[in-house]
């Protein structure tokens, strides 16, 4: 049996501001082209990793065209909810959004809560999903399927998540989930979405993990600029599952679709941001001073503008809320 995992793909008719091309037709085109990827390759089944809009109320032009470009897909189509395709993280408003509309009509499937059972001669493969939700990374069990969770009886296991789960220690004040702490998990492939970056095939104790990344790159990142896009051809076996990266022969290079001056001046405002918050450190006791006054007058000595210096207070106050959580 084969399969087509990719994820991430953040339809919207307008473009991202760190983009050059126009992306609504470049991410049009990467459908297109996984589509003829899926119908000349004999796929039986392809999966989407959740967020297929970038807002739960894609305009109905754009979301009519996708929806054509998905019903020429010759074989169905699973997805699990992401937390762009709804309002306000809350699942009850999925029938109100536009993959909801989609999956009304039958051109997107909803994964069943217990599960879907692939079939092909004589082979099963059990397709699990679990939604985004906004405590979904407060708690590693949230991807780890047990006994109880299996209601079919089939000879490989696939669990599809649209939660932040990364190979790597990420921020420590942002939920994720790390591939190492989940791998007494029942599924032999784990799939999951969210972390636009992706990350390396997981291989462990037989199991795998994979996240191949977002199709589309928004951010301006370095990072994103050398990443590229792509998605993975799984191919199932009753003794053996077997993961290939294929990358998009239509995404361009970074340089060519993101406007790398916008970085460099972000990474210009950082620098400047740094700056002024060793000044404020210098300066000033937090506990006993003004904090609006010490920083408009650090402002006005050191000409930084009003952006940074807006900017300064902000994170002062997120600082501050840290601290007091903290104590």
């Amino acid at each position: 049996m084969k399969l087509l995992f990719f994820t991430d793909t953040h339809i919207r008719p307008s473009n991202p501001r760190n983009r050059l091309d126009n992306f609504y037709e470049s991410v049009l085109k990467k459908l297109e082209e996984i589509r003829d990827y899926a119908n000349s390759h004999d796929i039986d089944y392809v999966i989407h990793g959740g967020d297929i809009f970038d807002r739960p109320d894609c305009p109905i032009k754009a979301t009519s065209q996708v929806g054509l470009i998905l019903a020429s897909f010759k074989m169905p189509i699973y997805i699990v909810v992401g937390n762009h395709d709804i309002f306000g993280y809350n699942l009850d408003t999925l029938d109100r959004s536009m993959l909801g509309l989609l999956t009304s009509f039958g051109i997107l499937k909803l994964i069943d809560k217990d599960g879907e059972l692939l079939e092909k001669k004589g082979q099963r493969v059990l397709l699990l999903g679990k939604n985004f939700s906004a405590d979904l990374d407060t708690s590693k069990d949230n991807y780890i399927l047990k006994d109880s969770d299996i209601k079919y009886q089939a000879d490989k296991i696939i669990n599809v998540v649209h939660g932040f789960l990364t190979d790597r220690p990420f921020i420590k004040y942002v939920d994720h989930t790390l591939v190492g702490e989940i791998v007494d998990t029942k599924a032999d492939l784990t799939l999951s979405g969210h972390y636009h970056t992706g990350f390396p095939i997981q291989k462990i104790d037989g199991k795998i993990f994979a996240n191949p990344g977002s199709i589309v790159r928004i951010t301006n990142s370095l990072a994103e600029i050398k990443r590229r896009p792509k998605f993975l051809e799984i191919e199932v076996t009753k003794d053996d599952v077997e993961v290939r990266e294929i990358y998009l022969k239509s995404a361009k290079a970074g340089e060519e679709v993101l406007d790398r001056s916008k970085l460099i001046e972000d990474q210009y405002k950082d620098q400047r941001l740094m700056l002024f918050a060793d000044s404020i450190d210098q300066s000033i006791d937090l506990d006993l001073i003004d904090l609006d006054a010490i920083i408009d007058s650090i402002a006005g000595a050191e000409d930084f503008d009003q952006e940074i210096k807006s900017q300064a207070k902000i994170r002062i106050e997120k600082a501050k809320e840290i601290i007091n959580a903290d104590n």
